[in-house]
């Protein structure tokens, strides 16, 4: 399989994954020829946009080169377990957390393909400088699956199952928790009759400034001042909201210590 181009595709799933990696796939040369997924709306929405066939039956599942099981994290090994694959297609999950012998248990051509970025379906993200993580049970199978990833990608990265899993838990922490910390801060400016909008540049600045120097050297805010009688304050005005009190504490506590921390080492060098 020198030659990736026009090499057919079966997706498992019509999340958001789904749609990206297809997409992508698509314009690359990649013949995505079918979508299974129960969900008919989905299911026909992404394989009309890729000019492929629908079905909601693993059991009318296409003869492909490639197989994707673009699927959550719990099922992945239930659901391949339960298809039957032409003996020598390459059968490949995009978990972060899905370790590789869950499929290589199962085919011999089982890999891996994991793009770390956020995907929500109906909303296409390019991909051509995400980073994708490869892993496959054979050096052939691996050497197939880079060049497959290549196709969509400049940033292809092979690593194993403990490391995937490791760079999963960072994007959920950095990526997860700040989006659910932009609902809250949403949540409270909705209710005091502001629009989230006018934190956009506040947040573009903090990313960037993140990314050009450091998390650690960025920090700003009365926490990293230590300016206690600021934090106290913020602590009282959410005296009715007991889960974001607590969720402001913590993360005050932890960057109070840090600072800490982080002035006794200076004061040491």
């Amino acid at each position: 399989m020198s030659n990736i181009q026009g090499k057919s595709v079966v997706f498992i799933g019509a999340g958001g994954l789904a749609w990206s990696l297809s997409v992508a796939l698509h314009a690359a040369g990649i013949r995505v020829i079918q979508i299974v997924s129960p969900n008919i709306l989905n299911g026909q929405a992404l394989a009309k946009k890729m000019g492929a066939t629908h079905a909601t039956s693993f059991k009318d599942i296409a003869h492909a080169d490639f197989y994707f099981l673009a699927l959550p994290d719990r099922v992945i090994e239930s659901v391949a377990k339960s298809i039957s694959f032409p003996p020598n297609a390459f059968v490949i999950h995009s978990s972060g957390s899905v370790y590789l012998n869950s499929l290589s248990a199962l085919f011999p051509n089982a890999g891996v393909l994991y793009p770390l970025q956020t995907f929500t379906r109906g909303r296409v993200v390019s991909l051509d400088n995400v980073p994708i993580f490869v892993e496959a049970a054979t050096e052939q199978s691996l050497s197939i699956i880079t060049t497959l990833a290549s196709t969509i990608t400049t940033n292809v990265i092979a690593i194993n199952s403990e490391q995937r899993r490791n760079i999963h838990l960072a994007g959920v922490i950095a990526n997860n928790f700040t989006n659910y910390l932009l609902e809250l801060g949403d949540e409270w400016m909705e209710a005091n009759g502001f629009s989230l909008h006018l934190l956009q540049p506040l947040m573009a600045e903090t990313v960037k400034k993140a990314f050009e120097v450091s998390p650690s050297l960025s920090q700003t805010g009365p926490a990293s001042r230590l300016d206690t009688s600021v934090v106290e304050t913020h602590l009282k005005m959410l005296a009715n909201l007991p889960e974001l009190q607590k969720l402001y504490g913590v993360f005050s506590d932890s960057i109070i210590a840090k600072t800490k921390l982080r002035n006794y080492n200076d004061t040491k060098k």
